[in-house]
C-alpha cells in the first residue's frame, strides 16, 4: 500500500523541491519509470533534510508506420526486457524508457520482431515500419483457407486463417511474398485445393480471385 504519491517537480533552476514524510517508518521508494526503479528500506533521519538518490538514465523509443490504420485495430508493440513484458506502446508514438536493451514485437500481420534494440541516454531510437499493403481475396464460395508468409529461403509460415463464411475478405499485410491456400466446402477432395502466390508491395492494393 502506498503511503504517499508524488509527481516529480523541478523549479526554474532545475532544483527539485522537498516533501515532508514521517521518519518513524522505513520506506520503499519506487520511481515509476519504464521499467520501475526501486530503492528499498530507506531510513530517514528525523529533523534533517534527507536526499534519496535513484539512478534513472532514460532515452526514447519512437515507432512509426504510415497507413497503420489499414489494420482494423491499429498496431501496438510489445516492449520486453529479459523476456518480461514492460509496456504496450502504440505505433506512431514516442515513449521514454530506462537505458538498456529491449526486444520489440510489433503486432502487424505478420508480426515484426526487433531484438536487442538499445535505448541510449537522452537519445531517441526510431523504428520505422513500411506501410502495409492490402489484398482483396475473392473465392466465391464458403470454405477453408489460410495465408502463409514465404521468406527469402522459400520457407513458409502460417500468418492468417480466412473466415470460413466470408466469400470476400480484405487483409492488411506487411510487404513480402505470401501464399493463399484454399479449399471450398463443395470441393470433393483435398486435391481440389487452390493455391495462389502473391507479392505485397508497400502501400499498394491487389485483388485476387482464388480460382482463376
Amino acid at each position: 500500500q502506498a503511503v504517499s504519491d508524488f509527481v516529480h517537480y523541478r523549479d526554474m533552476n532545475g532544483k527539485p523541491d522537498s516533501v515532508q514524510l514521517d521518519a518513524v517508518i522505513n520506506y520503499n521508494v519506487i520511481a515509476n519509470t519504464l521499467p520501475p526503479v526501486v530503492k528499498r528500506n530507506v531510513r530517514l533521519t528525523p529533523g534533517a533534510h534527507n536526499i534519496i538518490t535513484l539512478e534513472t538514465p532514460q532515452g526514447n523509443l519512437q515507432l512509426t508506420q504510415n497507413s497503420s490504420s489499414s489494420y482494423k485495430n491499429g498496431v501496438v508493440a510489445l516492449i520486453k526486457k529479459n523476456n518480461k513484458l514492460i509496456h504496450v506502446q502504440p505505433v506512431n508514438t514516442t515513449q521514454t524508457y530506462l537505458t538498456g536493451t529491449y526486444d520489440i514485437e510489433l503486432l502487424t500481420t505478420p508480426r515484426q520482431i526487433f531484438e536487442n534494440i538499445e535505448i541510449r541516454s537522452k537519445a531517441t531510437e526510431t523504428i520505422k515500419l513500411p506501410a502495409p499493403g492490402l489484398v482483396n481475396i475473392n473465392h466465391n464460395s464458403e470454405g477453408y483457407g489460410s495465408i502463409y508468409a514465404i521468406d527469402k529461403d522459400g520457407r513458409q509460415s502460417w500468418v492468417f486463417d480466412l473466415d470460413h463464411d466470408q466469400k470476400r475478405i480484405t487483409v492488411a499485410l506487411q510487404p513480402g511474398t505470401y501464399k493463399i491456400v484454399f479449399r471450398a466446402d463443395k470441393a470433393p477432395g483435398s486435391k481440389y485445393t487452390a493455391v495462389k502466390k502473391i507479392n505485397i508491395l508497400e502501400g499498394r492494393s491487389i485483388s485476387i480471385n482464388v480460382f482463376n
